[in-house]
């Protein structure tokens, strides 16, 4: 807070954050690692464990971050808060995991946005890919809006979305 004298006392407010982050490899080859961003008026942070078997995140995650690892074709844009941002976060359950070219990602957002606030509908996604020799074929679904601030203009995953699509890359060229 910042004062400055005068006739009266004039408090002026300033933007302030702070980023904490935390990652320790464990006795058994898994990595976790923690995140606490305190903004102003927006905290949020997650945390995740790595390893063998994938990686598992809690907390703040990307709205449609399971969808969007499914849809090889781009079909689908990212979902968005408004038409001037580029990504919508809310508090959920994320888990990715790869096993000899198939990649399967499922999570679950919870009913509010990252933020706190309830402009987050419930969502549960999941996808699968598979990979070889430079052909992926993706499979990707989603049960219900990723946000209520969908509509025409913001694009986005919607509810009962699916997506199925393929690519093949033959060096910097790739054809969806």
């Amino acid at each position: 807070v910042e004062r400055s004298r005068g006739l009266g006392d004039v408090y002026k407010r300033q933007d302030a954050a702070l980023s904490l982050s935390a990652s320790e490899v464990l006795a058994n080859g898994m990595t976790a690692t923690a995140t606490l961003d305190v903004l102003d008026g927006e905290n949020q942070g997650s945390a995740s464990l790595a390893g063998d078997f994938g990686t598992l995140t809690i907390g703040s995650i990307d709205a449609d971050g399971a969808f969007q690892a499914g849809d090889v074709g781009g079909a689908v844009a990212d979902t968005t808060e408004s038409t001037s941002s580029t990504a919508s976060t809310v508090y959920g359950v994320h888990y990715s995991g790869t096993v000899a070219g198939l990649t399967v990602s499922a999570q679950v957002n919870a009913n509010t946005g990252a933020e706190g606030t309830a402009t987050i509908a419930k969502s549960t996604q999941m996808s699968a890919t598979y990979e070889v020799n430079g052909l992926t074929v993706g499979y990707a679904y989603a049960s219900a809006d990723v946000t209520d601030a969908n509509t025409a203009s913001h694009n986005g995953v919607h509810e009962g979305q699916s997506a199925i699509g393929a690519s093949y890359a033959m060096g910097d060229l790739v054809v969806s």
